[in-house]
Formats: structure tokens, C-alpha cells, sequence
């Protein structure tokens, strides 16, 4: 009798969980290893908590504690395209970088929806049904068109802060007078040219967007549905809200759109797994009682990419420093022997930067590793090289917890005299630890909030309540640029008037001084 209740209550429990869980489609297509750590953080716990999920990536983790969770390997789809795009190092010049985007975007729109996997999901005859799509927002429009064609809400995640696409795509303010632009990169308190720059940027941007980018999306989304497709102008209005991976104030404080949720720290979760440090590597640092300096451009810029300058620089400065290093690159040597370095192709940074000898973070500026750095009170010398990493740093520099180096002005000297500054003005490292213990300070985690939020969107089928009118309007409307091109014609006619005006009361005053003459002529005549 007692087993058949076990049973039952079994049964009962797993059925309570049936019923509360959801199938979720989650599509990241970019292969940054710092962004899909970010999408596997949420997704991982989403499973946890009893959804089944089916995931498209190019980073499988192969993760065997998750049940109900299918990734699908992008790799092979990849294999050809991607390399010819991808050179980080190359993509200084920010319109360079966006050309790349907009290749990269057709790219992973082509090899996703061309995948038999998907083909199988998008088969009118299958029984495999979705609650949700999860999806990276980065110049994948045409995958936004999943949610129509499969009616499915969808929420849009960004392993950065939002960006100039997503302000648009969401209705968000973008507040260009006050607030730089993420790509943009310009500094915190801009001067008055600066922020014409920043409005130009941005600008671009949305042009851009508009008139390249949607035009090569348009092509991928017709080859693959006809003249089933709908618009693509449309597509992204399905998008029922943006979970951002950042939080003030790394992100500037501004008004953001209730569809507009901040989940900067999410990854710090309890439950989320870490890498494991080898033990030569702990022993290394256990031992550099002196301090350690990390160093680290990130899974995307290769230092084997940068100019040889710049390599020189970075070797014979911190082998004349007198603190260990450890330095993630791709090379396998370097040109001068130092005791003090040692080079490494992979480490897990979280557990380097938790590491109570650490002194410095050097680093490129990604999003991620800013919120790392923060989490541990690890103070920060960036050296951006592309995308949103000049803000980041930016944004570093502002609240006093590290300073910038430009790789193009970049000297022995300058590096050397920065490097010493933020490590021994203990400045910086106070402040670092108080905006922890200030991001920290909340009521929920930011997991908590994102798993409550992707739940909210499952219950309400798109949360429409969340919805932002001007995602229903004509981008030029939502920015406002109807408004603009009517007083700029409306000041042309002004101003036109009053030349056709003052032209005709000089000609008639000349024509009066020419008939006044005359008749002067006329009379002396007579």
C-alpha cells in the first residue's frame, strides 16, 4: 500500500511539473565564447527548473547534469563563412566592424534556417510544439520571423548593453545628448562635439540598419519562406522584451521601456558551474606573494593580430614589472625571456580574479569581463580595440575604477607609468569594492529576475502589457524624423520667403531710386 502511494505521489509530482513546464527554442548564433556563457547561464537554470529546451549554438557544453536540454551544433554550419569574416583585430574602424556584422548576420540567418534540425521544427506535420523563443538580437532579422511563422512569443537577449539596434528595435529613448552611444564610444561627459559625433553615430547606425542590413535580411528571409515571409519590417515588433547582460552604473542610468530588463551579474548564480583551475596554475598564484597581474584580450582579439609595436610594448613592460603574470594569448613564446610571465591558451577567469593575490586586470574592454573584474574588486586597465569595449572602458574610467591606454598611442612609458598607478593607488581599489558591494545591494539576483520575466512572457503568451506603442510605428516616426524633415521644410520656406520678400522690396526701392533719377535727368533737361 505504501509503494503504491510512493507512486502515486510520484506520478502526481511529475505530472505537477509537466504541466508547469514549457518547451523553449533557444537560437545564439554568434560563436563569442563570453557571450554563450551568458545564454548558457540562463538557459541551464531555465532546465533546472523543469523546462525542456532546445538549443542552437555554436559553443555545445555537452553539459550532462541538464535533462530535457538538446543543443544543436552550429560549428559545421559555420565552418566556411565565418572565417573569411571574422578578423576582431581589424575592426578598429567602427563602420568596418558593422559591415562585418551585417555578413556575419546573413551568415547565421542562412546556416540556422538551412539546418535540418530547424527544417524538422519548421515541418508543418511536426508534433513538436514551442512555448517560447529565446534568441540573441544582433543583425539576425530574419530569425525574429520564427515567432510568427511558429506563433510563439519571443524574447530578445543581448550579452551586451543596449545598443543603438536595440533601442530602435524596442522603442527605447536613445537620449543622444546626454547618453554616448555604446558603439559610439564616446566618453561619459561629452563636450559639444562629441556629441554631434555621438548623434552621427548613432544615425548611421539606424540608417544602416534600415537600408543595408533589413535589405540583406529581406533576401535570406524570401529564399527560405517565399511570398510566405512576412515583412521584415515587422518581424522584430514580435520581440516581447530585451534581457540586457549589464546594470548601473556600468549601464548608464536613463529611462528604459518596461520591455527593457537589465540582467547585468546574472551568471554569478549560485547554481551556475565554474572551470576548474589546474594545479600548477593555483600553485602559481598561491605563490606570487608579491602579487599577480592578469592579462587577457579576450576569446576574440588575438594578440598575434595586434601590430608588432604594440606586441613589444605589452612584453617588455610587464617583464621589467616586479609582479607575476599571468598572461592569456595565443602565442607559444615570446620574443625576450621573462621570468616573471607565463603564458596560457585558456583559464578560468572567474577563479583567477577571485584570487585574494590579484592586483590588476589588464584587459580589452568586453562587457563580460567588466562585470567579472567588478564582481571580485579587481581594479582595470583597458586597452578597447572594437565594438561596445571603448565604453566599456569609458565607463571604467568614470567611476574611478581603472584607467584606458589606446593601442594607437601606446608607449613603454605610458603603459608602464599607468600600470604602477592603479596598482599602487590604493584609489582604485576601494572603489572598485564599494561599486560591488553598491551592485550587489538588491532585492533579487538577477537570475531570479530573468527566469521570473521569461516565465511572465510564457504565462500572458507575449506579454502584451509590457508593449511599447512606438514598435507599431514607421521607424522614421519612432525616431522622429518626420518631425525633423517638416521644420527643416518649413525653416527652408521661412527663410525663403523672407529672401523673395526682401529681394522685392530692394528692387522696388532701387526701381523708385532709378525712376527718381531719371525724373531729376528730366527736370535739369527742361
Amino acid at each position: 500500500m505504501a509503494r503504491i502511494v510512493i507512486v502515486l505521489m510520484v506520478s502526481l509530482i511529475f505530472l505537477l511539473n509537466r504541466i508547469d513546464s514549457a518547451r523553449i527554442l533557444g537560437i545564439f548564433p554568434h560563436p563569442s565564447h563570453s557571450h554563450q556563457i551568458f545564454f548558457h547561464s540562463l538557459t541551464s537554470e531555465l532546465s533546472r527548473r523543469g523546462h525542456e529546451l532546445v538549443i542552437f549554438t555554436p559553443k555545445v557544453t555537452n553539459d550532462t547534469s541538464l535533462v530535457n536540454f538538446t543543443e544543436i551544433s552550429l560549428v559545421e554550419a559555420y565552418a566556411a563563412g565565418w572565417k573569411e569574416i571574422v578578423n576582431y583585430s581589424s575592426y578598429r574602424e567602427l563602420w568596418v566592424f558593422f559591415d562585418a556584422c551585417y555578413r556575419a548576420g546573413v551568415l547565421f540567418s542562412e546556416s540556422i534556417l538551412s539546418h535540418p534540425e530547424m527544417e524538422k521544427i519548421l515541418n508543418p506535420q511536426s508534433d513538436k510544439k514551442f512555448d517560447l523563443i529565446l534568441i540573441q538580437i544582433f543583425y539576425v532579422d530574419a530569425l525574429h520571423a520564427l515567432s510568427s511563422i511558429l506563433n510563439v512569443p519571443m524574447i530578445g537577449l543581448t550579452s551586451l548593453a543596449p545598443i543603438g539596434i536595440h533601442h530602435h528595435t524596442m522603442g527605447n529613448p536613445p537620449l543622444l545628448s546626454y547618453i554616448p552611444d555604446v558603439m559610439g564610444g564616446q566618453p561619459v561627459n561629452m563636450n559639444f562635439w562629441q556629441r554631434i559625433i555621438n548623434i552621427y553615430c548613432y544615425g548611421r547606425q539606424i540608417f544602416e540598419f534600415n537600408f543595408i542590413h533589413l535589405k540583406k535580411q529581406e533576401r535570406v528571409l524570401k529564399k527560405y519562406f517565399g511570398n510566405n515571409a512576412p515583412d521584415i519590417r515587422d518581424v522584430s515588433k514580435n520581440i516581447s522584451l530585451l534581457l540586457a547582460s549589464t546594470q548601473y552604473p556600468i549601464y548608464h542610468p536613463r529611462p528604459d521601456m518596461p520591455s527593457v530588463k537589465l540582467i547585468g551579474g546574472l551568471r554569478f548564480y549560485k547554481s551556475t558551474p565554474r572551470e576548474k583551475m589546474s594545479p600548477r596554475l593555483q600553485n602559481i598564484l598561491d605563490n606570487a606573494k608579491e602579487g599577480f597581474i592578469y592579462f587577457s584580450l579576450g576569446s576574440n582579439v588575438k594578440l598575434s593580430q595586434l601590430s608588432e609595436e604594440n606586441r613589444n610594448v605589452f612584453v617588455h613592460v610587464l617583464a621589467e614589472l616586479p609582479y607575476k603574470v599571468i598572461w592569456k594569448c595565443d602565442l607559444d613564446d615570446l620574443p625576450i625571456k621573462a621570468k616573471n610571465i607565463f603564458l596560457e591558451k585558456w583559464v578560468p577567469q572567474q577563479d583567477i580574479l577571485a584570487h585574494s593575490n590579484i592586483l590588476l586586470f589588464l584587459y580589452q574592454g568586453g562587457q563580460q569581463s567588466t562585470e567579472e573584474a567588478i564582481n571580485n574588486g579587481v581594479p582595470l586597465v583597458g586597452f578597447p580595440v572594437f565594438s561596445d569595449q571603448r565604453s566599456n572602458v569609458n565607463n571604467v574610467v568614470s567611476l574611478g575604477i581603472g584607467q584606458k591606454i589606446e593601442l594607437s598611442s601606446m608607449t613603454k612609458e605610458s603603459m608602464k607609468k599607468t600600470v604602477l598607478e592603479v596598482i599602487q593607488n590604493p584609489r582604485y581599489k576601494k572603489n572598485v569594492i564599494e561599486l560591488r558591494n553598491y551592485i550587489n545591494d538588491r532585492m533579487n539576483h538577477p537570475m531570479e529576475e530573468a527566469i521570473w520575466w521569461t516565465e511572465y512572457v510564457i504565462r500572458h503568451k507575449g506579454a502584451p502589457a509590457l508593449r511599447n506603442r512606438y514598435q507599431d510605428v514607421p521607424w522614421y516616426q519612432m525616431e522622429g524624423l518626420d518631425i525633423l524633415i517638416f521644420f527643416i521644410i518649413l525653416l527652408y520656406a521661412l527663410l525663403y520667403s523672407m529672401y523673395l520678400v526682401t529681394r522685392c522690396i530692394i528692387s522696388k526701392i532701387f526701381l523708385r531710386a532709378r525712376s527718381s533719377r531719371n525724373l531729376d535727368r528730366n527736370w535739369k533737361s527742361d
